[in-house]
């Protein structure tokens, strides 16, 4: 295994410590409290930094290269295939591979272990389908822009603190990026530094985290003041360490070692969000999911400190029990769509048409732009984050469901999305949708915005689009895929 002692990686941004350092007085939190970013850590923040060469980008790798075969390998060989697990090592846990980097000397392979370490090999030549791991760490930030690490502890398992110290740090150390990580330990303090800090095109941010997370930087992004021109770029690379990961998962990184790979593939595309508008709610972005009924009933009672204690990971399967038995509620409201199509006719674009959408009782609607809210439920199976450009997948179904007929058929989304054939399963491809809620008692009127639950009034119309453009300076949001 490999020992990095200790790492010392700074960046010469000044803005997110003065973002951090605002946040941390309002609150009255000293600069040791531990929250992961600090002036010694980061370095002269007056100074502005320049892009190495090419040149001088190849020395360090060598450099580094060298420092990292003298130190303790668990495996090192002349070639490296993808054959991990033969007959001599059957019945060991294999690494999953993270990505393939060609060095002056050869190649260098990181991999994960089964403990979540980070291990590596060296090699002169690589074998078989081992190619499609290869990255080239030049393009990853050609610009020299910034690039801020926001590692959320409390998301998921709590994966993201060992995710950074493990495995991004010394693969960041290795190819030499500079970067500033901060540890987000304060509620919605994402949202804050991403609305006040003063961040130039093409930022970088590297979220280890999960959908909340994301809805907090893109949110704050969409206020921040300080942009000087319309459009500015900002890039968002999301590796999943949350519960869900929707977003990453709809972008077929589901596991820890491929959202690191992503995030060397050099492969940005424009991200479209969903904005939710309403009287009580204002205006809000969505990057994954806008729900109203059993899913963002099953999300709020899911959040409850008594529910994590109690079941921890489970507890979601424990809260949507709850809503099942004796029958799931329906919930009322009218649901409006735009120019919409229902499956199987999405490619039928004539037959578009605005539409009232079921009755005025429902036990579940969902709008997304995600094909997954987790790594193996695929509730919008055609549903694309990139794809579809102006359009929202929207499923539906009737408030008559039993309880055996509604967990049969989102039960279906875990067999890679079976639940579309369904007729039960109502799916939709619109341009918009409003939806009129109904229900009069307030435990009703939960919507749910990317994991966060808010109660409107009765009789509220909340509109949903999509757009590329976020905030009053239309914030452009890039996204890594592989």
């Amino acid at each position: 295994m490999v020992d990095f002692g200790d790492i010392q990686v700074g960046t010469r941004r000044q803005s997110s410590i003065a973002s951090l350092a605002a946040f941390q007085s309002a609150r009255g939190i000293s600069q040791s409290a531990g929250h992961g970013l600090d002036h010694q850590s980061l370095g002269d923040p007056s100074q502005q930094y320049q892009a190495p060469s090419a040149q001088a980008q190849a020395e360090r790798r060598r450099s580094s290269i060298l420092s990292l075969a003298n130190l303790n390998v668990r495996r090192r060989s002349s070639a490296i295939s993808l054959n991990f697990a033969n007959r001599k090592d059957a019945g060991k846990a294999v690494d999953e591979p993270i990505l393939l980097s060609r060095e002056k000397e050869g190649y260098l392979f990181f991999s994960m272990t089964s403990d979540g370490l980070l291990n590596y090999k060296v090699a002169n030549r690589v074998q078989g389908a081992m190619s499609k791991y290869l990255v080239d760490p030049k393009l990853f930030n050609p610009e020299g822009a910034p690039v801020v690490v926001l590692s959320s502890p409390e998301s998921g398992s709590g994966l993201a603190t060992q995710t950074y110290s493990r495995l991004l740090l010394p693969i960041f150390k290795h190819f030499k990026v500079a970067h500033s990580h901060i540890n987000l330990k304060d509620e919605n303090m994402a949202h804050y530094l991403a609305s006040n800090g003063q961040f130039t095109p093409n930022t970088i941010f590297v979220l280890l985290s999960g959908d909340g997370v994301l809805h907090e930087v893109v949110n704050g992004l969409s206020q921040n003041p300080h942009f000087s021109q319309i459009n500015t770029p900002i890039r968002l690379a999301v590796v999943p360490c949350g519960s869900g990961n929707g977003m990453s998962s709809s972008l077929k990184m589901t596991t820890i070692a491929q959202g690191l790979r992503g995030l060397f593939k050099n492969n940005w595309q424009p991200l479209q969000v969903m904005s939710v508008r309403s009287q009580s709610l204002g205006l809000q972005y969505a990057c994954v999911v806008f729900s109203y009924g059993f899913h963002a009933a099953v999300v709020h009672d899911s959040q409850s400190p008594q529910m994590k204690q109690a079941y921890g990971s489970n507890r979601f399967k424990e809260a949507a029990i709850k809503h099942l038995k004796p029958k799931p509620y329906s919930y009322r409201g009218a649901l409006v769509l735009s120019d919409a199509l229902r499956h199987p006719d999405f490619e039928q674009s004539s037959r578009a048409q605005d539409q009232v959408v079921g009755g005025r009782e429902h036990s579940y609607i969902l709008v997304t732009r995600c094909s997954n809210l987790e790594s193996d439920w695929k509730i919008a199976p055609l549903a694309s984050p990139m794809g579809n450009p102006g359009k929202l997948d929207v499923v539906r179904m009737s408030g008559d469901l039993n309880a055996s007929e509604l967990s049969g058929v989102l039960m279906s989304a875990y067999s890679m999305g079976a639940q579309i054939n369904d007729p039960r399963f109502e799916y939709y491809r619109a341009t918009g949708a409003v939806l009129a809620v109904g229900a009069e008692d307030e435990d009703r009127r939960r919507v749910c915005i990317d994991g966060a639950i808010h109660t409107v009034q009765y009789g509220e119309q909340v509109e949903i689009g999509c757009t590329y453009d976020i905030g009053p300076q239309q914030t452009r949001i890039l996204m890594q895929k592989l």
